[in-house]
């Protein structure tokens, strides 16, 4: 009689499994290691910096609020309490930044649901253990935030739109309609994701000509069709895209990504699109940068 090896059956799906929480749990701790300087209003993701490190390719993990695994130090006991504060004065710098703090509480909400799902045995059990443990001052500092403030998240990064603070469109592109991300994948011919679509890309057109580079990014992401399909054009891919090379090369920044990117781009483009998207480059180079 043939003996089957059971054990096996469960391997691959196992590492498969693994690999995809632990992935996450990287990103998760990679992206929340400056919370302190960022609710102080120090850090650079609050600053206008039109020569950040921000990579196209990458914007969605660039405009992830940041949040370290130190949060819960003697000035930042809840988050409530924060948020509270900074909507004291009813500022739009202060929208911002309680913005931030939501949406980083809700990421790592999110993250403790993935690691609770991991099955409890072996290595995953470790695993899931282990990061629990490490965020465990983080759910103390979030577990004060309330359902309202999560709901009303939207309605503070659009208040910091509106005032055109440095940043804040592309956190509320990425913040998706009503707080939902997905629903832009799921709902896409939805009348009200279409129109709440339109609204954000306008509001990274308006960032993006002062000279923002988040914005700019995000809008070369969009039009390379690496979202949805349906927004793909090459020669508005492809003007953001050199707006942005023209930026970082302006401080020597580092500009090896943008220019894979920018060959990859021509390479789909026809002598009209390059024509027309070196134009789009000309006019927010002449608005943002004309005197720097």
């Amino acid at each position: 009689m043939i003996k089957h090896n059971h054990k096996h059956r469960y391997f691959w799906p196992g590492i498969i499994l693994t690999t995809v929480v632990v992935c996450a749990i990287s990103i998760y701790l990679y992206v929340w290691k400056d919370q302190h300087e960022s609710i102080a209003g120090n850090s650079p993701i609050l600053q206008s910096n039109p020569v950040s490190e921000t990579k196209s390719t990458e914007v969605q993990q660039k405009i992830t609020p940041e949040f370290p695994p130190d949060i819960v130090a003697a000035t930042y006991r809840s988050a409530a309490s924060d948020i509270d504060k900074l909507l004291k004065d009813g500022s739009p710098e202060g929208a911002f930044k309680a913005f931030k703090i939501i949406e980083r509480c809700v990421q790592l909400f999110n993250v403790k649901k993935s690691i609770a799902s991991l099955p409890i045995s072996g290595e995953m059990d470790d695993l899931r253990k282990r990061n629990l443990a490490e965020t465990e001052e983080n759910n103390a500092y979030c577990e004060s935030v309330s359902q309202r403030q999560m709901m009303d998240r939207t309605l503070l990064i659009e208040k910091a739109v509106v005032a055109r603070i440095p940043g804040a469109a592309a956190l509320y592109y990425a913040a998706g309609p009503n707080g939902q991300p997905d629903d832009l994948a799921l709902r896409p011919d939805d009348q009200g994701v279409l129109a709440w679509k339109a609204k954000a890309i306008e509001y990274l057109k308006i960032e993006a000509d002062s000279g923002g580079i988040d914005a700019i990014a995000q809008l070369a992401s969009i039009y390379s069709g690496q979202m949805e399909k349906n927004d793909q054009n090459i020669s508005l891919s492809l003007g953001y895209e050199l707006a942005l090379r023209d930026i970082k090369i302006s401080t020597n920044a580092n500009v090896a990504q943008v220019n894979n990117v920018i060959s990859s781009l021509k390479i789909q483009a026809s002598q009209n699109d390059i024509a027309a998207a070196q134009e789009l480059e000309k006019s927010i180079m002449s608005k943002c940068c004309k005197n720097n």
